[in-house]
């Protein structure tokens, strides 16, 4: 049954309980079981504050190693490691650190500031006269102040039309900016400065003028501004190598504490899922039944746990965690039904024929034996080279449904007698058997991709079916009814009067039994529709109706990738041996040779564009019916993931 249609595994509630003063070694014997996954209780404001603190230090941590570069860090943590550590030390050696690191970032950001500064007065150097003097820049007297502004054209000019008592004793073109030196009487200079802030108009600090003072005109302020900028420069390199060493320095330690900081917001979700009483604690949490056993017997091995009680789960009163149990060949792609979300603990799950679906229509849209072929090389070579983690649980699951799915259209690609389109026959004419008229007949590839609609769609109103009449809701179930009925009978009917086309088994009913089935069906829809929306549900119906229809010819797209792959590359085969062709027709002597050097990279060159718009079209249009077409009709997804408390011992951390 697990093939076609699996079911969570079943839960148990456990409840423990122990004496208060043995309440942390209780918490690390739950750690050290490995399968609890916590109920929660209301949260004391105590310990919610303490569990903000842990994620704050958590986001320190991340922040300062993404300061390092590096992608991802192995961490590793010891039994006696993870007893010598404390919040307290933690967050005292991470403020340290951050000290160190950010005292380092400031002096960088000041340089960085100042080297834009030295930049921008080099280009304006080459544009003042030579022999002005340097302090007229900026100076700041008792009653006279000058300044240089830089702003974008016209705001320098239309603050001088403003104010009549600044005066410019010398204006140019920067870029797209205005430069000017002005001149203002300094009782003014707070609201000119004001003003000029808020229009936008930035003026060359002294600060930066004060690092070129030795310079006393602006010929001498030409020839040392290089020399100064590349000091400067050399500065924040060096203060560049200097962070990157201290962090080095602390990367081992920091992924130590991101370690334990894990473990104890782990274990703090015991704390906060945690009744007490004045003497004793209890805990309460699910258990996969079939751990149940190891849970027991740890237990009783144990003298910290005083209280015992295992009870099964209520429909309607408890939501036990899912833990999606799938044969082997059919969990990668629990992936993709997590997509759209985890079943909950009373569903069904339906990971199996989301399985068979995605991988049956990746394979349709992608039969060639050439392109799955490259497709399973391109992805056992180069994929793991794209992501940040390659050992993340859901990446290896992705890569295993990308291999499974190429897998399968190296079958198809062999029943269309396709490899890289027609590439054996366009180049060798070797004439390869087809066993299956993919695409040799595309009006029948079209109908067989209706037909595969209609099928796959239908399913999916057989479950919601099933799960109405499971829950009861009458008028729901009219309505799935109705459009089960109007589906299966009204497909049919439209393909044999309208395209003259016998769908198998159902077109032998005929076209009058086929319209009264489709009819009653729709009256169904109508009752079920009314139950629901009483009077609006007169009319609602129709928008129905036109829906099923777009559903089934949305399944075309399994056609219209599939034909668009094989003749793509079949028009490319074809481009490239005229092309060949050509150079050994045109050029006798060395026309071939010639032609095998343009011919081989360029096929392999449009190949590759081919395969990839082949797998991502696959793969999207795959997702998109197994998700919109399918499970949106009768899947819920609102379960939460089985998640047990455990220590976490070993991790890669990827730092974003």
């Amino acid at each position: 049954m697990k093939a076609l249609l699996s079911k969570p595994a079943r839960m148990v509630k456990v409840r423990v309980g122990g004496f208060k003063e043995n309440r942390d070694e209780l918490y690390r014997f739950l750690e050290s079981i490995g399968v609890l996954d916590l109920k929660e209780v209301k949260e004391s404001r105590e310990l919610v504050e303490k569990l903000e603190k842990m994620r704050k230090l958590h986001d320190s941590v991340m922040k300062i190693l993404g300061r390092s570069g590096v992608k991802s860090i192995d961490a590793n943590l010891t039994a006696y490691e993870y007893s010598a550590l404390s919040l307290d030390k933690i967050e005292e050696d991470v403020r340290r650190i951050e000290e160190e690191v950010f005292s380092i970032e400031y002096k960088m950001k000041k340089l960085e500031s100042i080297l834009s500064h030295l930049s921008e007065l080099n280009k304006l150097a080459w544009l003042l006269p030579e022999d002005l003097e340097t302090s007229w820049l900026s100076f700041r007297g008792k009653h006279l102040t000058s300044m240089t502004v830089i702003g974008k054209t016209p705001l320098v000019s239309e603050f001088l039309n403003k104010y009549s008592g600044v005066k410019s004793i010398y204006k140019t073109v920067m870029d797209e900016d205005e430069v000017a030196i002005l001149v203002f009487p300094s009782i003014d200079y707070d609201e000119y400065f004001k003003e000029l802030s808020m229009i936008g108009v930035r003026h060359v600090p002294l600060e930066v003028l004060d690092i070129v003072k030795d310079s006393k005109a602006i010929g001498e302020l030409r020839r040392s501004l290089p020399s100064i900028i590349d000091q400067k420069t050399a500065e924040i390199s060096s203060l560049k190598e200097e962070l990157r060493k201290i962090i080095e320095k602390y990367v081992e330690i920091l992924g130590k504490y991101l370690l334990y900081l894990d473990s104890m917001m782990s274990s703090y979700r015991v704390i906060v899922a945690t009744s007490e009483l004045k003497h004793f604690i209890f805990v309460e949490g699910w258990v996969p039944e079939k751990y149940l056993d190891k849970v027991l017997r740890e237990i009783k091995e144990s003298s910290l746990i005083a209280f015992l009680e295992v009870e099964k789960p209520r429909k309607g009163m408890d939501n036990p965690p899912s833990l999606m149990e799938n044969p082997r060949p059919l969990k990668p792609f629990e992936i993709i039904t997590k997509l759209y979300g985890i079943p909950s603990y009373w569903e069904f799950d339906p990971t199996p024929l989301v399985a068979y679906s995605f991988a049956f229509f990746f394979a349709l849209m992608n039969s060639d034996v050439g392109y799955g072929l490259a497709g399973i090389f391109a992805i056992l070579l180069i994929l793991d080279k794209l992501v940040d983690d390659p050992l993340s649980e859901n990446y290896r699951k992705f890569k295993q449904v990308l291999l499974i799915s190429n897998g399968l259209s190296i079958i198809t690609g062999a029943l269309a007698g396709a490899f890289f389109g027609d590439l054996l026959h366009a180049f060798f004419k070797i004439e390869v058997p087809v066993l299956m008229a993919f695409f040799t007949s595309p009006i029948e590839l079209i109908k067989l991709s209706m037909i595969i609609g209609l099928i796959h769609v239908n399913i999916a109103h057989a479950f919601a079916v099933y799960k109405f009449i499971s829950e009861g809701r009458k008028g729901d179930l009219l309505n799935e009814i109705g459009l089960l009925i109007s589906e299966l009978f009204g497909i049919p009917y439209i393909l044999l009067i309208f395209f003259n086309y016998e769908v198998p088994i159902l077109g032998s009913l005929g076209g009058s039994t086929l319209l009264y089935l489709t009819l009653i069906g729709i009256a169904v829809l109508v009752a079920g529709n009314y139950l629901i929306m009483k009077g609006m549900g007169l009319f609602m119906w129709i928008f129905q109706i036109t829906g099923i229809l777009g559903d089934v010819l949305s399944y075309v797209r399994l056609a219209g990738v599939g034909l668009a792959t094989y003749y793509m590359s079949m028009m490319f085969n074809t481009m490239v041996s005229l092309l060949g062709g050509w150079f050994s027709t045109m050029i006798p002597p060395i026309g071939f040779y010639l032609g095998l050097l343009v011919t081989i990279p360029t096929l392999i060159i449009v190949h590759l564009m081919v395969l990839i718009l082949s797998i991502l079209g696959a793969f999207i249009h795959s997702l998109r019916l197994c998700i919109l077409e399918f499970l949106s009709k009768f899947y819920a997804g609102d379960g939460r993931d089985y998640s047990p408390l455990r220590i976490i011992a070993s991790r890669r951390i990827v730092i974003k």
